[in-house]
């Protein structure tokens, strides 16, 4: 037995356990020992009790010194409302900082009325100083699990400890706690409805708890779900974003714009894809040295524009400086570079590249790029001395094949009997290919094509690029040819201009030396080089819109002067005072000419222009809306009287009822019953089921299914006869509830009494014990039965038999001896067991065959009897005669 026990938690308990651990005793001046030291332990005193003496004691002793100070004083209360900033504590009619955790800013707990941070526990230990539990789900300590953790007077919810609900049938009964009743459970709570609690809370099991969000906030669950607070702020509500074309992202579903991570150009910028792929992000800026491109900034290898050589003609660096871009010259070209200027141009052949040709009788061998020629030497006097002529581009002998035909400068040279013989063609040809030919220009004569200087060959059949005279422009003042030489032009090829009379347009020459004129068609006029219709006269002022504009001098173009400011239109090139805006509607006055219609303000704001509505519709509001209802008639919105306007287009609120009210075809009524709410009618209704109606104001009427009946409010299996006796464990109950349940009457186990056929009776014998019978029953098993008032009789298998409550085996029979060494042993009287009997030893005897005999000889030794030998038996008791 412990030395000191406490049976609860009791103030005066602790205070004498802090008394006894201080050394000094409850009520008198005796010295009290806090219990036996073991003398076996090495570990110091830690003032602790010992488990063993002081087992029953629930919490752990806080040896800290008592918190003498004046505890702050709480504000007295009887119903919430006398608390504004705290929660009051009906029970003890005190102000408190909470009663539930949702009372606490976040992060904190309720624990015994005080916000702290949640304690740990792995058990009720360390929680029971702080006057709470552990709950091991959260794994923190709270004021309680069930209501068995709680106080008189008070129950569980939500792990706090809080005053029980009082009893009511009617919202009267719960007034003075600023409660309302729920009639369903019969006890005042907080609240029924969303409406009985504050803008920012909603109810749920009758209490108002603050809103877990706000109404209508949005927040992403995850990529492809938005969570909206549902309208009671209790929830969110789960929507799925449009599969693979939307993401939720800052809470709202997004269009699917790129990849997540992709990199991507905007002009100079590298954006980046955000993580859900619903918007680009600058990640990075590129240089005046670097273009963006598939995503990253690269540096330029060339500068935009810039033109050099290539292989395939002329290159011209990328607008993005990042390439070069090949513009091909033709098989007759070659690409001429200007490294100073950074430009390339194609540049026309004058002869084909590294082709021997004849000019008159001199031996010439195009360049490598065919635009120039050099002469290798004169064909007239052959290096062996004899005759030559430049015959198809070589240097021959002056003789030939009958019939052969070639060129010796303007000549044509005809092979007859071996011989060259030449004739000179006609004054305005030349020859090719041994054949006179109109010439396409004056032989050797340096002529102008456009802005190109070119020299025409000897024999008039080809012209030379000398020079482009453009090549020579400079800002402001371009360069062309003319006469054969490079002179600055009168005017740019292609330039417009206007006559001095403005009628007509002239046009600069492709060679930059003369205008052709053209005529400007009627109503038109030349402004800058071009013909332009007339759309005004000169210098007049006039209205476009509510702007007020002036013609400028040509004619052609206008301006605005100024826009006419608010309350103000545009007529005739002023601002005049307005009387509406244009388009701009209303209805017409009701006592006025043209109530009922629409009235449209004109074009130019001067006059309301009347229209009548179309039928089944009426002016409201500045528009034409379908009428919808009876003028002043009246609807319910949930709890809100809505009154159709004076001209039946819409409803408007009228009043919102009493939260002890319900609105219903159009008015304010009070209910008689709570919606969901059931009963168990009386006299003409009686043993029927009634159902509040939906409305509140009727209860609906219904009858219980066969086998039930009416009863609390439900129709409940009929389970027994009224008065009917029974036993639940060790109780007993009574038929109960008009038969559908059965109600405890007396727990017989408290007279140390078994429940059996709904009476306490006193047991025979204790559940699961046995016994053997005698008499009658003499050898069999006697078992008690489960409800402990009869013996069950079983026999025992063969060869067992029943012995002390239990089946045994039979090993002898009843007075056999034997032996167990040197002690004779008796079979006991039921057959199950040996019996200790004589102890031979003690007489210098051993047992043999039951009995004691005396020792005569060695075992195994061997004598002689007179001619028989004799041996001693092996217990040494006797002699055995051997045969040989």
């Amino acid at each position: 037995m412990s030395m000191f026990q406490f049976s609860g938690r009791s103030v005066s308990a602790t205070v004498c356990l802090l008394v006894l651990l201080a050394g000094s005793g409850c009520g008198g001046d005796k010295e009290v020992v806090a219990g036996p030291a073991d003398a076996t332990s090495s570990s110091p005193d830690t003032g602790e009790l010992d488990s063993q003496i002081v087992s029953d004691v629930p919490v752990a002793v806080d040896t800290q010194p008592v918190d003498t100070s004046v505890p702050d004083v709480k504000s007295a209360c009887e119903k919430q409302s006398d608390c504004p900033e705290q929660q009051c504590d009906v029970l003890t009619g005190q102000c408190v900082a909470c009663l539930f955790d949702y009372h606490c800013d976040k992060g904190l707990t309720c624990l015994a009325q005080t916000c702290e941070k949640p304690t740990p526990c792995l058990g009720d230990k360390v929680c029971l100083s702080k006057g709470g539990v552990c709950n091991l789900e959260a794994n923190a300590c709270v004021d309680c699990n069930g209501d068995a953790d709680c106080g008189e007077g008070t129950v569980c919810k939500l792990n706090s400890c809080v005053p029980a609900s009082k009893a009511c049938k009617s919202s009267k009964d719960c007034a003075e706690l600023d409660q309302v009743c729920d009639q369903q459970s019969g006890s005042c709570v907080d609240c029924q409805l969303d409406t009985d609690c504050s803008a920012e809370t909603y109810c749920a099991d009758g209490m108002c708890i603050p809103d877990i969000c706000t109404k209508g906030q949005t927040k992403c669950k995850s990529v492809t779900v938005l969570q909206v607070c549902n309208g009671a702020g209790s929830a969110y509500n789960d929507l799925e974003c449009e599969a693979d074309a939307e993401a939720c992202d800052e809470g709202e579903c997004k269009k699917v714009i790129c990849q997540p991570g992709e990199k991507v150009c905007d002009g100079v910028y590298v954006k980046e894809c955000s993580a859900r792929g619903v918007d680009l992000s600058i990640s990075a800026s590129c240089t005046a040295d670097e273009t963006c491109q598939s995503g990253s900034c690269l540096p330029h290898i060339c500068d935009p524009g810039e033109q050099k050589c290539s292989s395939k003609g002329v290159a011209t660096c990328a607008d993005d400086g990042l390439s070069w871009v090949d513009s091909l010259c033709s098989s007759k070209e070659t690409c001429v570079a200007d490294a100073g200027a950074a430009t390339a141009k194609c540049e026309p052949h004058i002869c084909t590249p590294n082709l021997p040709t004849c000019d008159g009788n001199a031996y010439s061998i195009c360049s490598d790029d065919g635009l120039n020629k050099k002469i290798i030497n004169d064909c007239t006097k052959l290096s062996d001395g004899g005759p030559g002529v430049c015959l198809s581009g070589a240097c021959v002998a002056n003789s030939c094949n009958a019939g052969d035909k070639g060129c010796a400068g303007l000549a044509t040279t005809t092979c007859v009997a071996g011989k060259w013989q030449t004739k000179s063609c006609g004054p305005k040809e030349t020859c090719a290919a041994g054949k006179c030919v109109p010439v396409s220009c004056v032989p050797k004569e340096i002529y102008c094509d456009l802005n190109v200087i070119k020299l025409c060959s000897p024999n008039g059949d080809t012209a030379k690029f000398v020079k482009d005279c453009a090549s020579e422009s400079k800002p402001g003042k371009p360069r062309g040819c003319k006469g054969g030489i490079c002179v600055d032009l009168d005017c740019m090829p292609g330039a417009t201009s206007c006559s001095a009379d403005n009628n007509s347009v002239e046009t600069c020459k492709a060679t930059g030396f003369g205008k052709v004129a053209q005529q400007c068609a009627a109503q038109q006029t030349c402004v800058t080089g071009a013909c332009k219709a007339l759309i005004c006269t000169s210098g007049q002022v006039y209205c476009k819109g509510n702007d007020v504009m002036k013609c400028d001098a040509t004619g052609t173009a206008t301006q605005k002067l100024s826009t006419c400011p608010k309350g103000k239109i545009c007529g005739k090139g002023a601002c005049l005072n307005q009387l509406c805006n244009p388009g701009q509607t209303q209805c017409g006055d009701i006592f006025g000419a043209n109530a009922g219609k629409l009235e449209t303000c004109s074009a130019d704001g001067m006059a309301w222009n009347a229209s009548p509505c179309a039928s089944g519709s009426a002016c409201d509001d500045g528009s034409c809306k379908t009428v919808i209802c009876k003028p002043t008639s009246s609807i319910c919105q949930g709890s809100d009287v809505m009154q159709c306007n004076a001209v039946g287009t819409s409803f408007v609120k009228k009043q919102t009822c009493l939260k002890t009210q319900v609105c219903n075809e159009g008015a304010c009524k009070t209910p008689i019953c709570k919606k969901g709410v059931s009963t168990c009618g009386a006299g003409a209704q009686s043993g029927k089921l009634l159902t509040c109606a939906q409305s509140e104001l009727a209860w609906l009427e219904s009858s219980c299914p066969a086998g039930t009946i009416c009863y609390g409010g439900g129709c409940k299996q009929v389970l027994c006869k009224m008065g009917e006796l029974g036993c639940q464990g060790t109780k007993q109950v009574s038929c109960g509830n008009n038969g559908t349940s059965w109600v405890p009457k007396v727990d017989c186990a408290t007279n140390k009494q078994v429940c059996s056929e709904g009476a306490c009776k006193s047991p025979i014998c204790s559940k699961g014990s046995s016994s053997c019978g005698v008499g009658t029953q003499a050898g069999a098993l006697l078992t008690c039965s489960a409800d402990q008032l009869k013996w069950l009789e079983s026999k025992c298998p063969v060869g067992t038999t029943c012995f002390s409550g239990a089946c045994k085996q039979v090993v002898c029979s009843m007075g056999e001896n034997s032996c167990v060494g040197d002690s004779v042993v008796t079979c006991a009287d039921d057959g199950t067991s040996w019996t200790p009997s004589t102890d031979c030893a003690a007489n210098k005897q051993t047992c043999v065959g039951g009995i004691c005999k005396s020792k005569q000889c060695k075992a195994g030794e061997v004598q002689c009897a007179g001619t028989t030998v004799i041996t001693c038996n092996t217990t040494g008791t006797g002699w055995v005669t051997q045969n040989w």
